[in-house]
């Protein structure tokens, strides 16, 4: 069989994209509204981001709302969806249109939103109820009810996480969030002249960074648009492929991830671990995984602690599930949502300790707060 060139199937993709979004548009009824009150049910997760994008920046906490409620109605599109369009079409959106994510953005960046802007979207969202959907293209046997109560519930999950917004909090202090953001923009840059000159252009802009503004969460969007500016020059400059950048990019992380690692920092050795156990910037090496998972594990950062539990149970059939379950539990008793999970599964279908209900039970519950 003759085998099809590469621009055949980006023709299908690009096809497929635009007829998804055809249907959403189809089934589409505008509104001009400023609240969340004015959303109605036939408002589609594509008339949510159309009307964010044109609120932005002039009403940036609105728009932000609307963004999330849009990504809450595309996730249950998606999955009430039996043609599996709406998923697709609005994954391609956020990451073809960068207009789109700006107010997801101004609300990562923004010292003005916390968990309490996402709790009002959480209850305005159980007040709504489900969004209407076109029958003739539900899943067999898809209730969407169920489907939307899926959704509030991992969305609750998220905003309950205090944990999460302690790290949150820290993360968006603007010192710490400009050397973030500008060690995230120079991974796309090729390490010859072009990238040189892409990097002073970057540093440039994180100099110039007015800490006292007004508005900062608006100030660090303007700066992601000037820095994705200056990249994508770069990179014509440079002459390089998206996947080029891309494993250079993962190379820069593993060798900063090393660096820190080695110096005894405990959430980089997770990070090196993870570069290991997934070949990014390096050939996949079990064994040195496992070595970095556990010097971080030692030093009980709990991200740590599980992913190196998960590698001793696999599901039960690993060679120290006993081990798994200590690992799990310290984890678990951290905080981590996904360390309580793990547990609860080891008490569920005994592994490494004797079966117990009640036990995985009072973790899984835990794990869903």
């Amino acid at each position: 069989m003759t085998s099809r060139p590469r621009w055949f199937y980006s023709i299908v993709i690009l096809f497929s994209f635009t007829a998804s979004l055809l249907a959403q548009t189809a089934r589409s009824v505008p509104f001009t509204g400023k609240s969340l009150e004015e959303i109605k049910p036939e408002t589609t997760w594509f008339d949510l981001l159309t009307r964010s994008v044109e609120l932005f920046p002039t009403n940036p906490r609105t728009a932000f709302q609307y963004r999330y409620v849009a990504n809450l109605r595309a996730c249950f599109d998606a999955k009430c969806d039996a043609a599996k369009d709406a998923g697709s079409a609005y994954g391609a959106l956020s990451a073809l249109r960068p207009e789109y994510m700006r107010p997801i953005l101004w609300g990562r960046f923004s010292q003005k939103i916390d968990a309490s802007e996402h709790k009002i979207i959480l209850e305005w969202a159980r007040k709504s109820g489900p969004p209407n959907f076109d029958v003739k293209r539900l899943k067999k046997g898809c209730v969407p009810s169920e489907v939307w109560a899926e959704e509030l519930e991992r969305y609750e999950k998220f905003v309950s996480d205090d944990a999460m917004w302690v790290e949150h909090r820290e993360w968006s202090n603007p010192t710490n969030l400009l050397k973030t953001i500008e060690s995230e923009a120079t991974q796309g840059l090729d390490p010859g002249p072009s990238g040189d000159d892409g990097r002073k252009k970057l540093h440039a802009l994180v100099v110039a960074f007015d800490l006292k503004g007004t508005d900062l969460g608006m100030q660090f969007v303007d700066m992601s648009d000037a820095m994705r500016v200056i990249v994508e020059e770069a990179v014509e400059q440079a002459g390089s492929t998206y996947e080029e950048r891309k494993v250079r990019g993962e190379e820069i992380k593993f060798k900063r991830c090393r660096e820190a690692a080695e110096k005894g920092d405990a959430k980089a050795q997770c990070e090196l671990g993870w570069c290991y156990q997934l070949g990014e910037g390096v050939k996949k090496d079990k064994a040195e995984t496992i070595k970095w998972f556990r010097k971080s594990a030692e030093q009980g950062y709990a991200r740590a602690q599980c992913l190196l539990g998960e590698i001793y149970c696999e599901y039960g059939k690993g060679e120290d599930t006993v081990e798994a379950v200590k690992l799990f539990r310290k984890s678990a008793e951290q905080g981590d949502l996904t360390g309580m999970e793990m547990l609860a599964k080891c008490y569920e279908f005994g592994w490494g300790v004797p079966v117990d209900k009640v036990e995985a039970a009072k973790w899984y519950e835990k794990s869903r707060k």
